[in-house]
């Protein structure tokens, strides 16, 4: 039971470097952690088909100083829900996670600026994917692309083949270069997301609240007006996942973004739930966003 490796021979910067490149792995494995080195050199790149319809991963963690991940690397993983890397991943080639069904969320701890790996994996992706980044000063970002679908309609009478996209996802994923990420275009493309539906613009809108990096005034308050506006429905999906993050911070702005009418038609669904730290923060929110006279004095 142990990661497959080839021997690499490459030039970095004029000199000769000899390398691993992973290219699977022997046995069963959910949690996946590519080392740095093994045998007693740096694992450089992940092979072409390396992890291809692999049932069994969930989470793959690959370290700083891999550069490559290869054509299909991890393609029609279909379990697999998190991806852990360094933007020290600056080539990835085709294919690498396209078809994983299930994953949502690319986390990437950057060092050294670099966003070519980024931007390719996040087109391979046209399903929904939170992209959250720690950047060298230390702060978080969190971003969410939704998703969208790229498809043909061929008009025989013209004999032409037209490309249509449906979806908000595209207009996110072109605010982010290969030299960095455009927030003021990001943001602009919120108005898509509106037209997606309260999840996909829900999720946009807490995402760049709770981590306004370069966020305009003018962002931010079409962020919070539409989080008022829509804080019932915005609530109850945040309590049916358990979303215990994003409900402290709403709960934490009671009376500013929620409203004691949003917090009470979620309260019981909480409580049903059985989850006393989510019904406890509701309840301090509901008596915080109370009208005076259901406010009993002691």
């Amino acid at each position: 039971m142990a990661l497959q490796y080839e021997v690499k021979e490459s030039r970095i910067g004029g000199r000769q470097e000899t390398s691993l490149e992973v290219t699977g792995y022997d046995g069963e494995v959910s949690y996946l952690y590519i080392p740095d080195s093994a045998q007693g050199l740096p694992v450089r790149s992940i092979g072409a088909h390396a992890f291809e319809r692999r049932q069994d991963l969930t989470e793959v963690v690959i370290p700083d100083g891999v550069r490559t991940l290869r054509a299909f690397a991890f393609h029609n993983c279909r379990k697999l829900r998190k991806i852990t890397m360094t933007d020290s991943v600056i080539d990835v080639y085709d294919g690498a996670a396209r078809h994983c069904d299930s994953l949502k969320t690319l986390e990437i701890t950057m060092h050294a600026g670099q966003y070519a790996g980024i931007k390719t994996l996040l087109s391979d992706c046209d399903a929904t994917l939170r992209l959250v980044l720690t950047l060298p000063e230390g702060e978080t970002v969190r971003l969410l692309f939704p998703a969208y679908n790229h498809f043909y309609d061929e008009d025989p009478w013209a004999r032409v083949i037209h490309a249509h996209i449906d979806g908000s996802g595209m207009a996110f994923r072109e605010s982010v270069s290969r030299s960095g990420i455009d927030y003021a275009a990001y943001d602009k493309a919120f108005e898509y997301a509106c037209v997606d539906g309260a999840q996909a613009a829900g999720e946009v809108a807490l995402d760049r609240l709770m981590t306004p990096k370069d966020l305009s005034d003018r962002a931010r308050e079409q962020y919070e007006a539409y989080v008022r506006q829509n804080a019932a429905a915005i609530l109850r999906e945040l309590v049916t996942g358990e979303r215990e993050e994003e409900l402290r911070f709403l709960t934490g702005r009671a009376g500013d973004l929620l409203d004691h009418e949003a917090v009470s038609s979620v309260l019981s669904a909480a409580a049903d739930a059985g989850n006393a730290r989510i019904t406890a923060l509701l309840m301090e929110a509901g008596r915080r966003t109370a009208p005076p006279e259901d406010l009993f004095v002691f």
